[in-house]
């Protein structure tokens, strides 16, 4: 199993997601040092409507071949609490889903 505890990445849609997501500090680093490796990119997208997480995992399927799965949640009306608790159930199902990836069968695929 590989070792999750580096660094994903984590990008903002706009300016405005930045600028409303950055006081969740204890989030973002859970997010990124409890939720991912290197293969992970945590897209968020944060506004006085809505917040959007979208996480990608590139993994190898194949010698040559890289496959992407991804995976969003999104809360209409968010408010400080129900960030926090989508995050944490976020991290959570993350650390599931990239193991059911993981040992999921490699699809068999031919170099033209």
């Amino acid at each position: 199993m590989d070792n999750i505890s580096f660094s994903g990445k984590i990008k903002f849609v706009n300016p405005e997601s930045y600028k409303n997501f950055i006081s969740y500090r204890n989030e973002i680093n859970n997010l990124k040092h409890n939720c991912g490796n290197k293969k992970f990119t945590h897209l968020i997208q944060h506004d006085k409507n809505f917040f959007v997480i979208t996480t990608k995992y590139s993994h190898a399927l194949k010698r040559d071949f890289v496959g992407e799965n991804s995976t969003s949640y999104i809360l209409p009306c968010p408010t400080p609490e129900l960030i926090k608790r989508l995050i944490k159930e976020h991290i959570l199902y993350i650390k599931n889903w990239k193991s059911e990836i993981d040992q999921a069968p490699a699809l068999s695929i031919k170099k033209l």
